[in-house]
């Protein structure tokens, strides 16, 4: 009977094993800093993907217009998104991927519209019969502001795109400096004094 009652009570102590609630606290601790931590690096990195592919959009748009412009429009630019999406008569090739087929289209987080320019106006009839403009406009804006995307684009004819380029590097600094240990941003000319040029890229001084 003691040999039976002694598995008994190590099987019951066994069935109530389990987590205290401070140490679920702590669990739960520890996963809402991790959460507080990643969300927002991955709601950047889902932002800057969405704003690279919407600049991807707008250059598409770019080759499209031209390709559309040559083939197509007689030396005209289509008017809209659909316009792009319809190929000439025999031949069932679009100017543009069908994502981009819908006025307006969203992809990837932003709306994508094209339309004329303001300073545009009629041209040629293209080969379906159409009438094209002389000069068009395109935008991509965040479906959702700081959520989608940050920033909003632009392109227009021909290819002006509103997009920043990339800032110019800047001149390295030239500095001198005496054998006393002065620096001076322009060359020492007095014979007195061996002027050394400093090497940001190797942070050594070198006679000159």
């Amino acid at each position: 009977m003691s040999g039976r009652r002694q598995i008994c009570n190590r099987r019951t102590g066994l069935g109530h094993a389990g987590f205290t609630l401070v140490e679920l606290l702590i669990v739960i601790a520890i996963i809402g800093i991790l959460a507080a931590i990643a969300v927002p690096s991955l709601l950047r990195a889902r932002r800057t993907g969405n704003e690279a592919a919407a600049i991807g959009s707008l250059r598409a748009l770019n080759s499209a217009q031209s390709s559309y412009s040559t083939a197509a429009g007689n030396g005209g630019f289509a008017p809209l998104l659909a316009t792009l999406a319809t190929g000439c008569p025999g031949s069932p090739a679009a100017f543009i991927s069908p994502d981009l087929s819908i006025d307006p289209a969203i992809k990837s987080g932003y709306t994508v519209t094209m339309a004329a320019a303001s300073t545009s106006s009629p041209g040629p009839a293209d080969c379906n019969g159409t009438l094209t403009e002389t000069a068009y406009y395109s935008t991509a804006v965040p479906v959702a502001a700081g959520l989608s995307g940050l920033r909003a684009f632009s392109t227009s004819q021909p290819a002006q795109s509103s997009l920043t380029p990339p800032a110019a590097p800047r001149p390295k600094r030239k500095w001198y400096r005496t054998a006393a240990g002065r620096r001076f941003n322009s060359p020492v000319t007095s014979s007195q004094f061996p002027v050394q040029d400093w090497k940001p890229e190797t942070g050594n001084w070198k006679l000159t």
